[in-house]
């Protein structure tokens, strides 16, 4: 898309998720998980919004507690379930590192060739980053009600 490295920018991603999985697999919990993904969600979409152009390097690794957060998210969906051997722990590391990263170069190449996006500027990026930082406001908004309930019941 806006991004010239459209293959190889998700696996930084995936990397950084795949050493979230193995924090997670090692039994070492990460603490305020949703908390800090919410505002990952909030702040990518802000910046998209802004169209501000960064270095692939330093985006890259600027996010690396973001992937790690997000990684071991997914993997306490499969950590502690019942009849979890290597087979299918390597089949869910290798199906969700595939998936994450088809999405991605897809969604690039359709607002690439579709949407015809080339510019930082352009509305549907702006309403895009909308979107993103609403979900990531949402979510953050729904885990500090959570904490005030908890405290209150």
């Amino acid at each position: 898309m806006l991004a010239k490295k459209i293959f190889l920018g998700p696996m930084s991603f995936i990397i950084g998720m795949l050493a979230g999985l193995f924090i997670i697999i090692s039994g070492y919990n990460l603490f305020l998980v949703e908390f800090i993904i919410a505002i990952s969600l909030l702040l990518i979409g802000v910046f998209i919004i802004f169209g501000k152009k960064v270095n692939f390097s330093f985006i890259s690794s600027s996010l690396l507690v973001v992937r790690l957060f997000h990684g071991w998210a997914f993997g306490e969906t499969i950590v502690g379930q019942e009849n979890v051997n290597s087979y299918v722990l390597s089949g869910y590391l290798l199906g969700l590192s595939v998936i994450v990263w088809a999405l991605s170069v897809a969604s690039s190449i359709i607002y690439k060739n579709i949407y015809k996006v080339f510019d930082l500027n352009d509305i549907k990026i702006k309403v895009s980053g909308g979107v993103i930082s609403g979900v990531g406001t949402f979510l953050l908004l729904e885990n500090i009600e959570n904490r005030i309930i908890s405290l209150i019941i």
